[in-house]
């Protein structure tokens, strides 16, 4: 299984929905990141119709922040569900002081996944050393 971060995106991505193309993403990962993409699409339409984000299988997603500004947490099922999203989907590595700069307060340990207009999919890097 090989996985990618990307790098933290300059601007807002276009798609940040878009998956990778094979051989990237394996076909026994796509239907999970499929999974995870059409659950946090529900997540992001919920909030922004005010309404309780609806519950998925394949991870819990939590609101958080205001809803012009907030972000989803992100916390896949299972170790597989993870693996699919770093393989098949566009996750930008965001150093949390980068996070916060861009109003997203997502103070949760390196390694969180989460989801914002700002940055599409990212986790939360590591601080340099």
């Amino acid at each position: 299984m090989r996985a990618s971060v990307d790098p933290e995106p300059s601007a807002p991505p276009a798609d940040p929905f878009a998956l990778r193309a094979s051989p990237a993403c394996p076909a026994g990962s796509k239907p999970v990141a499929d999974a995870i993409v059409a659950a946090v699409r529900a997540a992001r339409t919920a909030r922004r119709a005010g309404a309780p984000l609806p519950a998925a299988e394949i991870a819990e997603i939590v609101a958080r922040g205001s809803a012009a500004a907030g972000w989803l947490e992100i916390k896949p099922a299972d170790p597989p569900a993870q693996g699919a999203m770093a393989q098949c989907l566009h996750v930008a590595g965001v150093p949390s002081a980068h996070l916060q700069s861009a109003g997203i307060a997502d103070a949760r340990r390196p390694g969180a996944i989460g989801f914002s207009e700002r940055f599409g999919f990212y986790v939360i890097a590591r601080p340099p050393e």
